[in-house]
């Protein structure tokens, strides 16, 4: 069991495809818990309680691509949703799994401490200060050039109408200008007086500075009305249209 723990942002992460594999489930059976559990526990935050002031449990909704080149559902959990979601597993198998599992989170913790003091503490020699501001300048000089290519990306952008290749040629402006892929919206039927894309909670979470579970909640006291802001898909995933976005930046926003 190793490389259970993954960094995101700098924060101790695991997936539902480690956890299936830790602990001998198949990962359907993970996914089913796990989305019982983050059920629940959207639940007792839209109650009102705990009156916490901030989210302790991160269930991020992704995919992954296996080796087929398919695409499938999968969550990354912070420790304390990993622990929320597995408690309920009472094997003894399970139960040494979960202590293995708490160890390497606070063995990564521990580490990342151990770096940021060592960090703190370190001096650049005259050598590592002039190789920092040289690669900072030049970083510099080379993000300045994919601005201006970008800048003129979205001047002709604007002189196309909105369509399917339209979006598809921004997209690979932007992936060039950020240096890595985005989450593209998904593409759907068309259906009459309905966008022709539905964004993902993961995208729309990375448009506000959200996380996934907190657009459910947002998109739930909004009032969003399914089949018309919103779809559901056979893997259980919202899937929500423009309209519904600007209708979640409105209330954001008031």
């Amino acid at each position: 069991m190793d490389n259970l723990i993954i960094l995101e942002n700098g924060e101790p992460m695991t997936t539902s495809l480690k956890i299936a594999e830790a602990f001998g489930k198949m990962h359907k059976h993970v996914i089913r818990d796990i989305r019982k559990r983050k059920a629940e526990y959207e639940k007792e935050l839209e109650s009102g309680g705990p009156d916490l002031g901030h989210e302790i449990l991160i269930f991020e909704e992704t995919t992954y691509i296996d080796e087929r080149g398919k695409e499938h559902v999968m969550f990354k959990l912070n420790k304390d949703a990993m622990i929320f979601t597995v408690n309920k597993w009472t094997s003894p198998k399970a139960t040494q799994v979960q202590l293995y599992y708490i160890d390497a989170f606070n063995g990564m913790q521990k580490q990342l401490e151990k770096q940021a003091q060592q960090d703190f503490f370190s001096v650049e020699t005259p050598e590592q200060q002039t190789k920092r501001i040289t690669a900072e300048a030049y970083k510099m000089q080379s993000e300045n050039g994919r601005m201006k290519e970008f800048r003129l990306a979205m001047k002709q952008a604007d002189k196309l109408e909105r369509n399917d290749l339209a979006e598809m040629l921004l997209e690979k402006e932007v992936e060039t200008f950020v240096g890595v892929p985005i989450k593209q919206a998904v593409p759907i039927e068309h259906k009459p007086n309905l966008s022709d894309f539905y964004l993902t909670a993961t995208h729309i979470a990375e448009r506000f500075g959200l996380t996934p579970t907190k657009v459910g909640i947002i998109a739930n006291k909004t009032g969003l009305r399914v089949g018309v802001d919103r779809i559901k898909d056979e893997d259980e995933r919202w899937f929500y249209t423009d309209e519904a976005v600007e209708k979640m930046r409105t209330r954001l926003g008031a």
